[in-house]
């Protein structure tokens, strides 16, 4: 694919990002209209923060749906637009450990998961969809070859470090929780407070095996999901429910899609 051709992939499902959810707000809309106690709950307009996470949720669906094709660096672009929204929908909730995450982690994974993935593409293809610069670049490091993509797996250390990684995360958040955030005993919402931190655990190795375009990546990405639903749903909040079963069925379509091209 040439650079333009990358850039119109990003575009059209940035279009198509943007049709899904106008179709979401028609139903909830109406879903409010015909259930006066969910008026205000589903969807919030008063609310600074749930304005912010509309584009938020667009652009980062288009991010997913841009990259479920390896080739396609432009799709971290959404990626990091994604990012500075949501980091700025977290400091209006008062969720500054959530704000420094995607400002000061998630903003430079997905750059340098651009920039790899950029390298990548030039050393694969002789060029198509960089400059010559940046083919040059990536052959003096990297054989120019017509193989193709073939997604993998990690294995080894690699695979035991990063569920270490992941449990250690994990045991900070939760410890965070409690004794910052809460200040409550460490067995009190202990679910709620588990969910969050394997959603955070989740999201940093899967924006890290991103850059590497390892399989792991979207596994991690299904188990926020899922961690988020089961978060949301003892919050009781039923429009972040619909949107991470959305997102469920987002990352694991991606997920589907590079195991195609493991096989193939």
């Amino acid at each position: 694919m040439v650079k333009k051709d990358l850039y119109r992939e990003l575009g059209r499902m940035l279009l198509l990002s943007a049709g899904i959810y106008a179709a979401l707000f028609v139903v909830l809309l109406v879903v409010e209209r015909l259930c006066e106690p969910l008026r205000g709950v589903l969807l919030q307009w008063n609310s600074a923060a749930f304005i912010v996470g509309i584009p938020a949720s667009v652009v980062g669906t288009a991010y997913v749906l841009t990259i479920r094709n390896p080739q396609n660096y432009t799709g971290f672009i959404g990626g990091i637009a994604m990012a500075v929204l949501l980091g700025t929908q977290f400091a209006l909730q008062g969720n500054y450990d959530l704000t420094f995450l995607q400002i000061g982690i998630f903003i430079p994974f997905m750059v340098l998961s651009l920039i790899t993935w950029r390298k990548k593409l030039a050393a694969t293809t002789g060029g198509a969809g960089v400059s010559p610069a940046e083919v040059t670049q990536a052959t003096e490091t990297t054989p120019t070859t017509a193989e193709p993509f073939r997604p993998e797996y990690l294995h080894g250390w690699r695979q035991g470090l990063t569920l270490t990684l992941a449990l250690l995360i994990i045991v900070a958040d939760y410890a965070f929780a409690t004794l910052v955030l809460n200040h409550d005993a460490w067995a009190d919402q202990w679910l709620l407070k588990l969910a969050g931190a394997v959603m955070i655990a989740s999201s940093v190795m899967a924006n890290f095996w991103l850059i590497y375009q390892k399989m792991d990546a979207w596994i991690w990405w299904v188990v926020y999901s899922l961690a988020g639903i089961l978060f949301y749903v003892l919050l009781g909040n039923i429009y972040c429910i619909v949107l991470f079963l959305f997102y469920l069925v987002i990352n694991a379509s991606a997920f589907f899609a590079w195991q195609r091209l493991r096989k193939n």
